[in-house]
């Protein structure tokens, strides 16, 4: 494709990339415009510098729209101000040009960072401008332009760089002032003082809207440039200090240093440009979702949704923050590790290292810790071990492996313990709805529409069995890479008892596994038996086979129906009257909606009694279904041992089945099939889920499935193009049927899996100078990927690696190969 046209030759729309640029460290060029692939947040970068996790300014680039319409940078400072807008306007030829559409070129993204982006343009012909915006750190954004004249006389462009404030109620618009003999911009909003410096010795731009006006004289096929800062500190003499010794700092020395910190991207070109975009965009906003270390979280760690409304504590410390900015669950964070695990391997061993440092004596490692040092006080799910082992095959860094072993040995034992492991049959159970995800699964969910409500300490969970037995077998690796023998002997016994029970849960009929009750190891089919209203007794004379559960649901628009009682009276499992009373305390409420699971298994219901609600108070009594379907039920199938067969089975008549999960954009977490299955509708259980896609996916890798894979990462990969043409972020989820983004946004649940994209290609990245190859080559057009200095270029007639001191060599076409460059006499 070469490298990025002149302005002249720039067509609309076209997303081109090239090698090449003007610093000293090669990054990739590209030309993303308004109706390409695009995500243009900018925040500060842990890898580069300090975070402020409390006060973090995060920006958004918009590449025209707005009011007026400009390129702008925008922000609220965490909903401190109602916006700030900054943007550049160019006085040139008697004209005054802001709205990029009425540039001779429009602006083009050709290189991002999460801290930087550059951008190109040509307001008028004969002027070409390349505008960087750069966050150095939380308080602050600076942009340079770079003004080209590639006439054959001299230009005079005057550049005005404008700023809009709508302030909070007790601030001020942005004005000017004059400061230590320059002139700036101040404002004041909400505690922050924003102020805007202008290199070059601007004057303030005479107008309604405020500016501070430069004119730049450019020789012929000569260039100028000048930089521009906004620092928002508490007061304007602590912002205008800040911003000036930004603007004095060696821009290209900056831009040098961040390319030779991001030097470690997996860059991939696919022949598809707009793909190529996505996947480098992943790393991006995957990276740039990161805060640095606080005093109560040893390493960086994860923000779900970093955007300009967010980072703002009133609390001063982050204590306030809501769910977003308080930790990031562990399926989000071990998804975000593989992400980022070429590009800043420090990060995910980070990852794992906070988890590891809530460790309790008994065990115990919180399943959400925040940096300002909140607490989900319940049980990290399993998967830590696992994670840890990906780690360290990349790394190599044996340290990390022996420091973490012990805790996550403990760890492990942790969840056979009692509180986990009703009756001590080897068979732990899910303790909370957040831990296990179950809100958006169709048999624990409190969502009366579509949820059974069950309680999920009654139910054995094939998806946590199976990653028990991950961590098991990952545990097994690590104790023989450090020489634990009699460790190993005893996570093997562990890992067959636990295959055993995962194997009980398989149904050949569905071809899926199942939830089955813990007492009875049998799948009861939901179904209502009996409602009413108000305080009241139903005479029901229901028989169970098999049986089950029963659930109660009270539906109240107030905190009238808080004192509920209720009584079953009926028979158990072994055929003996059971008498059992449910009190408020056992009520799971989602709104006006509460729902409580008996602690028995009844083989008859005779009646229901129902006390300590008023009249209107409306309720329904049913048998609590374990047979509803979701996507984690497929789970097991990275556990290992799981027979050939049933792998194959549940690949073609469940994932890949169109009327179950073979939808156009991914696999749904509920199948088609489910009775309420219905995309679009609010919390419902039909969203795309790309850390559980991704799981999935490269579980069918390792178990003979590539081509399903590949199927479903195509599927993703085009619902991603779309989203982030149209919205411009990553969302936190996506639609099944239509491939549009759901939830939040520049969610980093929401990136694209460059780690499923790797597995799918047959790729795996040891080191620079060592590759595994597997596979045939399944994309319709040739695959290079580029890292640290190693090339694989993947087609159908086979494999070419070029290392990074220029060897090469060829793996035929389907062979199962590790490739490693070996030094002269090594």
């Amino acid at each position: 494709m070469g490298a990025v046209p002149s302005s002249a030759k720039n067509a609309p729309g076209s997303c081109a990339k090239g090698y090449g640029d003007m610093y000293n460290a090669p990054m990739r060029t590209w030309a993303l415009g308004g109706s390409d692939p695009r995500a243009l947040r900018l925040a500060a970068d842990v890898l580069a510098g300090p975070t402020d996790y409390a006060n973090d300014h995060i920006w958004e680039l918009h590449l025209g729209g707005g009011r007026p319409p400009a390129l702008a940078l925008e922000t609220t400072y965490g909903r401190r101000a109602r916006s700030l807008r900054l943007y550049a306007g160019f006085a040139a030829d008697g004209q005054v040009l802001l709205d990029p559409l009425l540039y001779l070129v429009g602006p083009r993204v050709t290189g991002f960072l999460p801290s930087w982006l550059r951008v190109q343009f040509s307001p008028v012909e004969g002027l070409e401008v390349q505008a960087e915006f750069w966050v150095p750190d939380s308080h602050a954004v600076a942009g340079r332009y770079r003004v080209t004249n590639t006439s054959l006389g001299f230009r005079s462009v005057r550049l005005v760089l404008y700023a809009v404030l709508d302030p909070a109620a007790d601030g001020r618009p942005m004005a000017p002032e004059t400061r230590g003999g320059a002139v700036i911009l101040s404002g004041r909003t909400a505690g922050l003082s924003p102020v805007v410096f202008l290199t070059g010795g601007a004057s303030p731009e005479a107008g309604p809207i405020p500016g501070l006006a430069l004119t730049v004289d450019v020789a012929p096929h000569a260039s100028r440039s000048v930089v521009g800062v906004c620092s928002a500190g508490p007061t304007v003499e602590e912002s205008f200090q800040a911003a000036r010794s930004l603007a004095a700092r060696s821009w290209d020395a900056e831009v040098s240093r961040l390319e030779r910190i991001h030097s470690r991207w997996v860059e991939v070109e696919t022949g598809d440009s707009e793909w190529d975009a996505v996947l480098a965009l992943g790393q991006k906003s995957a990276l740039g979702s990161f805060i640095g270390a606080t005093a109560q979280m040893p390493h960086p760690s994860l923000v779900l949704s970093r955007t300009p409304d967010r980072g703002h504590s009133q609390a001063g410390d982050g204590t306030d923050y809501d769910s977003e900015w308080s930790g990031a669950d562990f399926k989000t964070a071990e998804f975000a590790a593989s992400q980022i695990l070429f590009a800043a391997p420090e990060l995910a061993e980070g990852i794992v290292e906070n988890y590891l440092a809530t460790q309790l004596p008994d065990g115990s490692i919180d399943g959400r810790p925040g940096a300002a040092g909140q607490r989900a006080r319940w049980l990290c799910p399993p998967r830590l071990a696992g994670l840890a082992w990906k780690i360290f095959l990349y790394t190599g860094h044996e340290e990390f492996l022996r420091s973490a072993f012990p805790k996550l040995m403990k760890f492990f034992s942790r969840w056979s313990a009692a509180d986990h492991d009703p009756g001590g049959l080897g068979l732990p159970v899910w303790e909370h709805v957040l831990q296990a995800g179950a809100d958006a699964r169709p048999v624990f969910a409190a969502a009366s529409t579509w949820g059974e409500g069950v309680d999920l300490g009654c139910v054995v969970s094939p998806d946590l069995l199976a990653a028990l037995a991950g961590d098991a077998e990952a545990l097994m690796h690590m104790a023989d890479v450090l020489g634990e023998a009699a460790a190993h002997h005893d996570l093997q016994r562990r890992m067959n008892e636990l295959q055993g029970a995962i194997a009980s849960c398989w149904s050949p009929g569905s071809a899926t596994f199942h939830y089955l009750d813990r007492e009875t190891r049998q799948t009861s089919s939901g179904r209502t038996i009996g409602e009413g209203t108000g305080p009241s007794e139903l005479r029901l004379r229901q028989v169970f086979e098999p049986p089950g559960r029963i659930s109660v649901w009270v539906e109240a628009p107030d905190m009238r129906a808080r004192k509920i009682r209720v009584s079953l009276d009926g028979k158990g499992i072994r055929g003996r009257p059971r008498v059992e009373p449910i009190t408020a305390r056992r009520f799971r409420w989602l709104w006006d909606r509460g729902v409580a699971t008996s602690e028995g298994v009844f083989t008859r219901l005779e009646a229901v009694r129902l006390e300590g609600v008023p009249p209107d108070v409306q309720f329904v009594v049913r048998l609590a279904g374990l047979d509803r379907q979701d996507l984690n039920l497929l789970l097991p199938l990275r556990s290992g041992g799981i027979p050939q067969d049933v792998i194959d089975e549940a690949v073609i008549k469940a994932l890949m089945n169109p009327e179950r999960y073979g939808r156009p954009f991914g696999w749904p977490s509920a199948p088609a099939d489910d009775p309420h299955y219905d995309p679009g509708a609010a919390g419902g259980p039909w969203v795309v889920d790309l850390p559980l896609q991704t799981t999935i996916g490269e579980a069918l890798v390792q178990a003979g499935h590539r081509g399903a894979a590949h199927i479903v990462l195509e599927r993703i990969l085009r619902s991603l193009v779309g989203v982030l043409r149209t919205d411009g972020a990553f969302r936190e989820g996506y639609h099944p049927e239509t491939g549009e983004g759901w939830g939040k946004r520049d969610h980093v649940a929401g990136v694209a899996p460059l780690s499923l994209f790797l597995e799918v290609a047959g790729v795996r990245l040891l080191s620079p100078n060592r590759v595994e190859i597997s596979g045939h080559h399944l994309f319709s057009r040739p695959v290079t990927i580029r890292w640290r200095g190693l090339l694989v270029e993947r087609r159908l007639e086979g494999t070419r690696l070029v290392f990074p001191d220029g060897s090469e060599t060829f793996v035929d076409p389907g062979l199962e190969a590790t490739v490693e460059r070996v030094a002269e006499g090594g």
